[in-house]
């Protein structure tokens, strides 16, 4: 009976005449299996091979302590070795570049692809959710493009821009007046003071 899967050594296909051996969910050719720290051929692999991720090396080299690492993975929580062709490191935490995952759906990200954030690697799509926030006013959620209106309560998007006395469409240079979430024009804000001054005086307010 032939292995389904190819030699992890060569990637080569097995004939029903091939000797091959398994080590850990790898399989290789009799004459493939080699070291892949010294890259010598292991003998007696039951006894002397050994996985180590997903490289396959002589038991000795760890008994030897000749792969020991002092930091691990904090994803997979594994030592590096000396066998991890590449370690990222993302606001000063390592990981295997297998590794990276998102810090809050914990989805997997490739190189290049993740964003930082408070000392957080984010996916795009969690780093868009936490830089957005919701109008003021209607609730939409902006973009960080979309936040340069900024009010004393928060960000307004550019459609609730507008006075809510006359109902003037504002650009962001203009200048208005604000009372909490809403927003006045020029024209609009000395009426709407002079009526909230006297409203206060009948209030016992300002005199």
């Amino acid at each position: 009976m032939k292995p389904d899967q190819n030699c992890h050594g060569c990637n080569n296909p097995f004939s029903g005449t091939n000797k091959f051996v398994v080590v850990g969910c790898f399989v290789f050719h009799e004459g493939c299996l080699k070291c892949d720290y010294c890259h010598k051929k292991i003998d007696n692999p039951g006894v002397n091979a050994q996985c180590l991720d997903d490289q396959v090396v002589c038991k000795a080299h760890i008994d030897n302590k000749e792969l020991g690492a002092n930091e691990t993975c904090t994803t997979c929580g594994k030592e590096f070795t000396p066998l991890d062709k590449k370690i990222i490191t993302i606001f000063g935490v390592r990981f295997h570049y297998r590794c990276v995952r998102c810090a809050d759906c914990n989805a997997p990200v490739q190189e290049n692809e993740w964003q930082g954030y408070k000392q957080r690697a984010l996916c795009k799509q969690c780093y868009e959710k936490v830089k957005s926030v919701p109008c003021v006013k209607c609730r939409t959620i902006l973009k960080e493009e979309e936040q340069s209106i900024v009010l004393q309560v928060g960000v307004i998007c550019p459609n609730c821009f507008k006075c809510v006395e006359c109902l003037k469409q504002l650009k962001p240079d203009d200048k208005f007046f604000q009372l909490n979430e809403n927003v006045y024009c020029n024209a609009c804000d000395m009426p709407f003071r002079r009526a909230k001054y006297v409203f206060d005086l009948t209030r016992g307010g300002p005199g």
